[in-house]
């Protein structure tokens, strides 16, 4: 689950489906004022929605799906504390709108991929039962498939239910009132349970903000 929400392929998907790419890439800082980027006008012109020329006038403007990877892997850290099992996910940014929201959406999208890629898996698994089920005439063998069978399909109704299949958020991250620092960092902290085929995390956030020392 840890590697997935950290895996330059999940991170890529983040960015392209929130439009993440901008304000990773081309942005100077943020106006607490007016609560938004402040985007600069040399990479992206912000009326007409254009990366803007650098160098080789050839060369593809809008900067790669890795470079914007790079810089959200930069921002995102992952620690684990081995001995209860307690992971803290922390996201550094200088728009505690943005930590807030960004934490929010990988939660959820997280969830949801792992959700997805369990019921993927799920229907592969009755699809095979019930293959091996049909090649068979052994009453104990067939017996042992309806079993096999019908926990693969609780498991497929539990996930289809569960918005928050892989990470429950029992406490959710907050703007906070007053910065404490140049830099905002978003803290989460997820509590590991797992259990039988169908994984369980709960999840404990909590936004916090750090000075740089």
């Amino acid at each position: 689950t840890l590697q997935t929400l950290q895996s330059r392929q999940f991170l890529t998907d983040f960015i392209s489906r929130h439009e993440l790419k901008v304000p990773l890439l081309a942005t100077r800082g943020w106006d607490d004022q007016r609560q938004q980027w402040v985007i600069d006008s040399e990479q992206f012109d912000v009326q007409q929605s254009l990366w803007l020329p650098r160098g080789s006038a050839n060369a593809n403007p809008e900067p790669s799906d890795w470079r914007a990877y790079k810089a959200l892997r930069g921002m995102l850290s992952v620690s684990e504390d081995r001995d209860s099992g307690m992971v803290t996910l922390n996201l550094e940014s200088l728009s505690p709108v943005a930590a807030q929201q960004w934490l929010d959406w990988l939660v959820a999208d997280i969830n949801e991929h792992l959700k997805r890629r369990e019921m993927n898996d799920t229907r592969r698994n009755v699809a095979y039962l019930e293959q091996q089920l049909e090649r068979t005439n052994v009453s104990g063998m067939r017996q042992v498939f309806y079993s096999l069978i019908e926990e693969q399909t609780k498991t497929l109704m539990l996930a289809e239910l569960d918005s928050e299949y892989a990470f429950k958020v029992i406490d959710p991250p907050l703007v906070p009132e007053e910065p404490s620092g140049p830099q905002r960092t978003l803290i989460v902290i997820l509590a590991v349970l797992l259990g039988g085929m169908l994984s369980t995390l709960g999840v404990l956030t909590r936004y916090g903000l750090r000075q740089n020392v």
